[in-house]
């Protein structure tokens, strides 16, 4: 209900006011009293109003200037003046500041209901007006957010920078054309508890706090700028500028001056772990993504290096002075031919791990560490690529492999062998590695919309095909009818939901898209050879016993 004061310096008005209506079936309710303007702006002060009904003529403070008061202070709160008619002359002057309507004396029940009521439909269209700007200011704020995000991915990555300038004017984002260096924070605890964290909700707060950290220790700096973005899940990308200071080399002392800070931290009063890999300092800001690229680098030998500390690209020099060199173009190699589903994928690998524990003398730890590096190495590639492929397979088993636990070397390696077989199978069941792009495309849909009833109209639509042209064209590219890859995806969608343990299985029937249990169950035990009941069962005592459903 909207909030009504009635001013007026006869207690007897002020009483029939209140009566002489129904206030609450009109939509409003009387909260206080006054006896002149003075007494009104006194109370306004105490509780606030949405309607002031005023009386024109009164001791001390008429209604009219106590309307000039409000509108000097700023306060927009909507007026009626009540008004003999001598008084009318008033009246017009106050329409005139900005009062709604007037009431004559004496006061007929039906023209204040009818006042009421048209005061009543501009209130609740201004409220609706104002939740709609409200609303369509936060979505330009939120999309604005977006997209100055996105600049700054860009920059980082090295894309339009034909464009920088401009886009750093439009989007106020505070760089300048001076030396630049790029750190990137890994929350290494995200392994582990990352998932938690999601389901949760705490991993934003965590990512905030840390970057609270990062700003406070990089403000302290009057000699450094910095920009704070959100890299992928569990990391955080800093760029880091100098105001005054021209020498890379001081820049780059100071840098990891700071990030050490940064790094105690987090380990102290967020109880984390996390690395940081810092790349070189470069002379243009249009060098960014080399700088990004050097932090990635870092990062992806922190298995070898131990992680929960800093790794700046210049201790890879000393690594391979000291002949100790992970293989990262052969590792480049591997995972392009991993993330095209490539049979020779297996054969590389084997001769790839061979060659690693050679390197390596033979030292378990020092192998565990490096085949940890690849596992992990591989599946951020494939999460990048073919992050929807998490909807129909477990893909955090590719780097959960827990090497440190082996004795036997041929054990590791072989379990890691068998891991990455499994990975190129998913890749190829579902023809993510297909030469057609049309074919492709449609793959890819239906991994990513899993969860959605999906039919030969909605694809083809998807596709600007016909349905006859796209079904013989899927055949004829992966051997197998369109509705059977479909069916074949949500069982293994299925399984997924399954083995999460979050949902019933007349749930996860209806989610994905078969209205009747019974044929859903049908259908499961057909592709799996058990039912969905019996799979669940089977996936929870293996979890008792440490092994992989």
């Amino acid at each position: 209900m909207f909030k009504v004061m009635i001013v007026d310096d006869e207690p007897i008005i002020r009483t029939g006011l209140k009566h002489v209506v129904d206030w609450g079936e009109l939509g409003f309710k009387i909260v206080s009293e006054a006896k002149n303007g003075l007494d009104a702006l006194k109370k306004l002060e105490e509780e606030p109003v949405d309607l002031i009904i005023t009386d024109i003529k009164m001791p001390q403070m008429d209604g009219i200037e106590l309307l000039e008061v409000l509108r000097e202070k700023n306060n927009d709160v909507s007026v009626v003046l009540l008004s003999g008619f001598a008084e009318f002359a008033y009246a017009q002057k106050g329409l005139s500041l900005g009062a709604i309507d007037y009431l004559l004396k004496p006061m007929d029940p039906t023209n204040i209901k009818e006042v009421l009521e048209k005061v009543y439909k501009k209130f609740t269209n201004d409220k609706m007006i104002k939740e709609q700007t409200e609303y369509l200011n936060k979505k330009l704020e939120l999309t604005r957010s977006f997209s100055r995000e996105k600049v700054i991915n860009d920059i980082i990555h090295g894309k339009n920078l034909g464009k920088l300038w401009l886009l750093v004017e439009e989007y106020d984002i505070p760089l300048i054309n001076n030396l630049v260096q790029v750190a990137i924070l890994e929350l290494d605890d995200f392994e582990e508890q990352g998932e938690d964290w999601i389901l949760n909700g705490e991993y934003e707060s965590i990512v905030e706090k840390i970057q609270v950290i990062i700003k406070q220790e990089l403000e302290d700096e009057d000699y450094i700028n910095s920009i704070i973005s959100e890299g992928g899940l569990g990391s955080i990308n800093i760029i880091i500028q100098p105001k005054k200071i021209t020498n890379k080399e001081q820049l780059d002392e100071m840098v990891s001056e700071v990030l050490d800070k940064v790094l105690h931290r987090i380990n102290k009063e967020k109880e984390l772990r996390v690395t940081i890999g810092v790349g070189k300092v470069y002379e243009d800001v249009e060098l960014t993504y080399l700088s990004y690229f050097n932090a990635k680098e870092s990062l992806k030998h922190k298995y070898v290096l131990g992680r929960n500390k800093i790794i700046h690209i210049m201790q890879l020099d000393s690594l391979e002075q000291n002949k100790f060199i992970y293989p990262l173009e052969e590792e480049k190699i591997l995972i392009s031919y991993i993330l095209l589903g490539d049979g020779k994928s297996t054969k590389f690998l084997e001769e790839l791990l061979e060659q690693i524990i050679r390197n390596n003398c033979y030292e378990l730890y020092k192998i565990s560490l490096c085949f940890t590096q690849m596992a992990t190495n591989i599946y951020k590639a494939v999460q990048e690529k073919y992050s929807y492929i998490s909807e129909i397979y477990n893909l955090t088993q590719v780097k959960d492999l827990g090497f440190l636990r082996y004795k036997d070397i041929e054990k590791i390696k072989t379990h890691f062998i068998n891991n990455v077989s499994e990975l190129i199978n998913v890749i190829k069941k579902y023809g993510l590695n297909n030469n057609s792009t049309i074919v492709n495309m449609a793959c890819e849909y239906v991994l990513e919309n899993i969860d959605e009833k999906i039919t030969l109209a909605s694809i083809s639509d998807y596709l600007h095909i016909s349905k006859n042209y796209f079904c013989t064209l899927f055949k004829q590219e992966t051997g197998e009818n369109f509705l059977d890859y479909l069916t074949k995806a949500k069982i293994d969608r299925a399984k997924v939901l399954l083995k999460e343990d979050n949902y019933k299985i007349y749930e996860i029937s209806d989610l994905l898209g078969y209205k009747e249990k019974g044929y859903f169950s049908k259908l499961f035990k057909k592709y799996t050879g058990f039912t969905p009941a019996d799979y669940k069962k089977n996936c929870r005592y293996k979890d008792t016993r440490g092994g992989v459903c």
